[in-house]
C-alpha cells in the first residue's frame, strides 16, 4: 500500500486486519428459502445484491438480464466439492493461483504463494495488494447460467470466427455451436435447451438435480487470432428465478467430506469444532459464505456545480490526489455502511484517524477504463475547500 494506507478505524471493524479491511456491508439483499426433498435433502438460497459486493465482469450473461455492470452469471455455494475441495465450514471454491500478465479486474481476488490478492489499477498500472483472510466467494463461484445466455468478446478480441464447445465433467462433448460473422463478433446469443433436439443427452440442471459433479460443466471458447477461454457452468432451468438472484446455495445431507454434512455417520446432526478464532463445538452444522466488500476509488466534487475542489491539504493530502475539480482517493476503498477512517499508522500509540465521507448506499458504480469509482458530493468546508468553477 505504501506509507498512507487506507485503514478501518473506531466503529467500523477488527483493526488487526491489515491495509486492506473487512467492513461492514450495506447488502441491499433481496432473499428467499425453499426446502425441496428430492433424492436428497437441499436447501435453496436466493440472494441478490446491487453495488456492494466484490464482483468481477463476466464474458457471459443470462439473456433477458441487465444489471448494467458484471453481475452476469450467478453465484453457487454448495458443500458438495464438484471437482474441487473445501475447507470446512467454507462454501466458496478455492481461489486461483494468480497468472502474470492477465487481466484481473478490480477487486479480483487471486491466491500468491499463502496470500489471497486483490487487484486494483493506479491508472493503467495493475497492482496487488495482500488481503487477510481467505475463503472469500471469487470468480470461482460464479458458474449459474440460464439455459439461454449472451456471450460477449471484448472489441480487442477481433474475434471473427468462433467455436463453443460445450462438455461435461468426464471431458465428453455434449453440445458444439460455430459461430462466424462478416466483421468481428461482439455478443453471440447461446441457447442450450434440450428441447429443441430431443436427440441430444439431456443436460444436468437445477434446480432439480442434487449437487454432484454432474451438474458441472465446461465451455471452451475458441476463435481466430488465438482466442481460447475455457469457463465453468451449471446450467439453472428457470430463467425467471435468476433475475433477481445474486447467488444459489445448494446443501446436501450427506457429502463425501464428513466436515461437511449434515448428518454424521449415525444420521444426527454434525456437530462440528469450529476453527480459530471460534474454537467451539456448535450443536448443528454451519457453514460459511465470505463475501468481501466492493472495492472502488472514492472521488469527491463540490456539490454546487459553479464551485470546484482545491487540491488536497492538510490532513487529508495523504489520501486523496487531484485537484483542482475532482478528488480521489490513492487507492481503492471497500464500501461501507458506517463512517470510515484513514490513518498512516493505525498501529501507532495512539493512532491518528482521519475522517472522510463514504458514498451513500444507493451510489451507483462507475467505470472507468480498469477503474471503478463512486462519487461522493460534498459541500465546501474546511476539509473541502473550494474555488470557483471555470466557465
Amino acid at each position: 500500500m505504501g506509507a498512507s494506507s487506507a485503514k478501518a478505524g473506531a466503529a467500523v471493524t477488527n483493526g488487526n486486519q491489515g491495509s486492506f479491511d473487512f467492513s461492514k456491508r450495506e447488502f441491499d439483499l433481496t432473499l428467499g428459502l425453499a426446502w425441496n426433498y428430492y433424492s436428497a435433502l437441499e436447501l435453496r438460497v436466493l440472494g441478490y445484491a446491487f453495488n456492494n459486493l466484490n464482483r468481477g465482469i463476466s464474458p457471459i450473461s443470462p439473456e433477458g438480464y441487465n444489471d448494467g455492470f458484471g453481475l452476469e452469471n450467478r453465484y453457487y455455494f454448495s458443500n458438495a466439492d464438484l471437482g474441487q475441495a473445501k475447507t470446512a465450514p467454507i462454501l466458496s471454491r478455492p481461489i486461483s493461483s494468480q497468472v502474470p500478465g492477465y487481466p484481473y479486474e478490480q477487486g479480483e481476488l487471486s491466491a500468491s504463494g499463502a496470500n489471497i490478492e486483490l487487484c486494483y489499477y493506479n491508472g493503467s498500472t495493475q497492482q496487488f495488494e495482500a488481503v487477510p483472510g481467505d475463503g472469500f466467494a471469487n470468480e470461482n463461484d460464479r458458474l449459474v447460467v440460464a439455459r439461454a445466455f449472451d456471450y460477449t468478446f471484448q472489441p480487442s478480441d477481433n474475434v471473427m470466427t468462433a467455436q463453443f464447445v460445450l462438455k461435461d465433467q468426464g471431458g465428453n462433448t455434449v453440445r458444439t455451436y460455430a459461430i462466424s460473422g462478416t466483421g468481428a463478433l461482439s455478443t453471440v446469443a447461446l441457447n442450450f435447451d434440450d428441447a429443441s433436439n430431443t436427440a441430444l443427452v439431456p443436460l444436468v440442471t437445477l434446480p432439480r438435480a442434487a449437487a454432484t459433479d454432474a451438474l458441472l460443466y465446461s465451455l471452451e471458447v475458441t476463435g481466430n487470432g488465438g482466442y481460447s477461454k475455457t469457463i465453468s457452468l451449471i446450467f439453472y432451468d428457470v430463467a425467471s428465478d435468476l433475475l433477481s438472484t445474486w447467488g444459489i446455495v445448494q446443501l446436501q445431507i450427506s457429502v463425501p467430506n464428513p466436515a461437511m454434512s449434515l448428518l454424521d455417520g449415525n444420521g444426527n446432526l454434525y456437530a462440528p469444532a469450529l476453527p480459530a478464532p471460534d474454537k467451539i463445538t456448535t450443536p448443528y452444522p454451519v457453514f460459511e459464505i465470505r463475501c468481501k466488500s466492493r472495492y472502488t476509488f472514492w472521488r469527491y466534487t463540490s456539490d454546487d456545480p459553479t464551485k470546484e475542489l482545491n487540491a488536497p491539504s492538510g490532513s487529508i493530502a495523504d489520501f486523496l490526489t487531484g485537484g483542482p475539480g475532482s478528488l480521489t482517493t490513492i487507492y481503492p476503498v471497500p464500501g461501507t455502511y458506517l463512517p470510515y477512517f484513514f490513518s498512516q499508522n493505525p498501529a501507532a500509540t495512539p493512532p491518528t484517524f482521519t475522517y472522510l465521507p463514504n458514498p451513500e448506499p444507493n451510489t451507483s458504480v462507475e467505470v472507468d477504463g480498469n477503474q471503478l469509482f463512486s462519487t461522493i458530493w460534498v459541500p465546501a468546508s474546511g476539509t473541502f475547500p473550494v474555488s470557483a468553477a471555470p466557465t
